[in-house]
C-alpha cells in the first residue's frame, strides 16, 4: 500500500475533497440577514463524504482499479447539494451562500476526474 499525491490527478482530487469539506462547513444561504450554515442540514452528509474521498485517495491508488470511486462519492455530493440548491432557490427573500456553491464545485471535479485525468496524461 502506498500513500501520498503521487500525480496531478491526486492533487486534483484532493482539491475537489477540500472544497466539499470547507463549502460544506460555509454558508449555504441566508434570508433576512441569518445564514444557513451546510452543517445545519445536509451540509453533514456532503462534509462526510469529502472526508471519504480523502481518505479513498490516501489507502486506494488509481492504477489498483479505483476508478469509480471518486466519481461515485463526485455524483452522491452533487445530488445532495444540487437537490438543497434546487429547494432553496425560489425561496422568497433567500440567497445561496457560497458554501453551497463551493460544495457543488467539488462534486463536479470529482465526478470529472477521470476526463482530468485524460487531460494531464495520467490515464
Amino acid at each position: 500500500m502506498t500513500t501520498g499525491l503521487k500525480t496531478n490527478r491526486d492533487k486534483v482530487v484532493l482539491i475537489g475533497a477540500i472544497l466539499i469539506i470547507i463549502g460544506s462547513m460555509l454558508p449555504w444561504g441566508t434570508a433576512f440577514g441569518y445564514e444557513v450554515s451546510g452543517l445545519d442540514g445536509d451540509g453533514v452528509y456532503t462534509l462526510l463524504l469529502g472526508i471519504a474521498s480523502i481518505i479513498l485517495l490516501a489507502f486506494v491508488s488509481w492504477e489498483s482499479g479505483n476508478k469509480i470511486g471518486q466519481p461515485i462519492l463526485g455524483i452522491l455530493v452533487i445530488l445532495i447539494a444540487g437537490n438543497v440548491f434546487l429547494d432553496v432557490r425560489d425561496i422568497p427573500f433567500f440567497s445561496v451562500g457560497i458554501g453551497l456553491y463551493l460544495t457543488i464545485m467539488g462534486g463536479i471535479i470529482l465526478l470529472l476526474i477521470p476526463l482530468i485525468g485524460k487531460t494531464l496524461n495520467e490515464d
